[in-house]
């Protein structure tokens, strides 16, 4: 059935075999970097060829309970389409967010 499935992003950047794509890919983090495509919650997918930029961006993730604290974190930011819409991929390790940016960079110049 079709529930379980990734979703586009942006219905103007799809790819033909998504899960196909997903599972051959690898992990960081919470994310699948696939050939043609980033997978992050919940379910949706975004084609390289969608991306414009990349850059990583301080960032933090909220503590819940009493504390009210914040743990650093860094963000690998995407820019899409025309540059206007943004998705964030956030990352605890400064390492795997240097890791998914430069895996993203790589795709971006392999573009004909």
């Amino acid at each position: 059935m079709g529930f379980f499935k990734d979703h586009p992003y942006d219905d103007r950047f799809t790819i033909e075999d998504p899960a196909r794509d997903k599972k051959a890919g690898f992990r960081i983090e919470q994310f699948r970097f696939g050939e043609l495509a980033v997978y992050f919650p919940p379910m949706q997918y975004l084609p390289y060829t969608a991306c414009t930029g990349v850059e990583i961006v301080p960032a933090s993730f909220h503590v819940t309970g009493g504390c009210g604290k914040s743990v650093p974190a860094y963000a690998v930011k995407l820019s899409v389409g025309d540059g206007e819409q943004f998705v964030s991929l956030k990352m605890e390790k400064k390492a795997n967010a240097e890791q998914a940016r430069d895996h993203i960079l790589g795709k971006l110049g392999t573009r004909s």
